[in-house]
């Protein structure tokens, strides 16, 4: 199985790298994921780009049943992400997008400054982590969460910088 996701992965990446090498954006070089549970909600790293010193993430996530953005935000952790090159960056925005059915999933948008200057190409580790987060790990007198952990997803991509 995981076989068979890598193949299908790396399938799916070198055609978004074509489809946005086409269209004149940033590309996924490579990228590579490792989940630490299987029968867990399923992540997938949509695109990887860079515009005007922008870092823009999105993902697809299937297996959360939420009915609402907020929700999501609670269990669906901000990535941590950092690059191999020691670029700064700071998280800025984030969209959350639910499709109509629960087969489409949910759609992540994140969006991170990068301090100048910039390499070529960008090597970027992403921890995405669903299960409770926010306030939580945040402050000392908030009480515990009734949310456990769900999955950790570490999301290994290359990304060119035109």
């Amino acid at each position: 199985m995981n076989r068979l996701w890598s193949k299908f992965s790396l399938i799916s990446v070198m055609i978004l790298s074509t489809i946005l090498s086409a269209c004149g954006g940033s590309s996924i070089l490579s990228s590579t994921t490792a989940i630490t549970a299987t029968s867990h909600p399923k992540v997938e790293l949509l695109s990887a780009s860079v515009i005007n010193n922008v870092l823009i993430l999105q993902f697809q996530v299937h297996g959360l049943q939420m009915s609402s953005a907020q929700e999501i935000d609670d269990i669906v952790c901000r990535p941590y992400i950092d690059t191999q090159e020691n670029v700064p960056l700071s998280f800025f925005y984030s969209e959350t997008h639910i499709a109509d059915t629960p087969a489409q999933g949910v759609k992540l948008t994140y969006k991170y400054y990068l301090d100048p200057p910039l390499p070529r190409r960008l090597h970027l580790n992403i921890l995405l982590t669903i299960g409770p987060c926010g306030p939580d790990f945040q402050e000392s007198n908030v009480p515990p969460s009734s949310t456990n952990l769900v999955a950790s997803y570490k999301i290994q991509t290359e990304v060119s910088i035109p």
